[in-house]
């Protein structure tokens, strides 16, 4: 390759989607990026939509909290998370910042 070759090749960032391979794999919601329900990607959310997903096991947790009383240890087994974890989550539903029917 000359020099002058070198200089006339675009960088891989600049390259147009048609020049690259894109395997289109899916994800959990779908089996495909191209059949997926969801108005936004849950690759484009901070964290990858981790955030949905923890409102319903945080409310799960709460209302375990609840009903088993405040046995840390076992739901922190339970739902496969630290103790310091269940503290924080009961902490944030007792201030009011979430609330059990929300997810």
């Amino acid at each position: 390759m000359t020099v002058r070759e070198k200089q006339t090749r675009l960088p891989m960032v600049d390259r147009l989607p048609e020049h690259v391979h894109y395997a289109d794999s899916g994800c959990q919601v779908a089996p495909s990026c191209l059949n997926c329900p969801l108005q936004r990607c849950r690759y484009e959310e901070p964290e990858g939509g981790k955030g949905a997903a923890h409102r319903v096991r945080d409310a799960e947790v709460y209302r375990a909290y609840l009903q088993h009383g405040p046995d840390i240890r076992w739901l922190a087994t339970h739902f496969g998370v630290s103790r310091r974890t269940i503290h924080r989550i009961v902490r944030r539903f007792r201030e009011g910042r979430e609330r059990p029917d929300a997810a």
